[in-house]
């Protein structure tokens, strides 16, 4: 049977064609197998493409949450500036009306103090901050600037 086949192979195609034949197939079979390996490396950079790209997109997140976190702190800043020159000019203009209640009675160290001297500084008392507490309550604690967190 197998003489049968051998023969009738010689016969139609001859030496040259069968060895033409098989380094075809041979040829065919490598191609396949290049085409393989090339369909999972293209798979394996597909994931590290997505991969990559979600990474990014955390850190765009990241990014803009550190920005309204900086908005934020130039905020909370910019109201205690506001709050810290309000309370200074008021302490001013305390202190200019104590001098001046002082300059208009200049001889009270031998009487009782006058009642405008008087008014004044108990105003004054009633509006210091208290002893035991020395920072506000609103600043933020920990970092001074809002950092976000690092990843490789």
């Amino acid at each position: 049977m197998f003489k049968l086949i051998t023969s009738f192979i010689e016969k139609g195609f001859g030496k040259t064609m069968i060895v033409a034949l098989l380094i075809a197939v041979v040829v065919n079979a490598f191609l396949c197998y290049e085409r393989k390996a090339l369909q999972v490396k293209v798979q394996s950079q597909q994931s590290e493409i997505k991969l990559l790209s979600a990474d990014n997109h955390n850190l765009a997140n990241q990014v803009e949450n550190a920005q309204i976190q900086i908005l934020q702190y130039q905020n909370q800043v910019n109201t205690l500036h506001k709050n810290v020159l309000a309370k200074m000019k008021q302490a001013e203009q305390r202190n200019n009306e104590i001098l001046h209640e002082l300059a208009n009675h200049k001889h009270w160290a031998d009487g009782n103090v006058p009642d405008a001297i008087s008014r004044l500084l108990k105003q004054r008392a009633d509006h210091s901050l208290p002893t035991d507490k020395t920072e506000p309550a609103n600043l933020p604690n920990g970092r001074s600037v809002p950092t976000a967190p690092v990843t490789n």
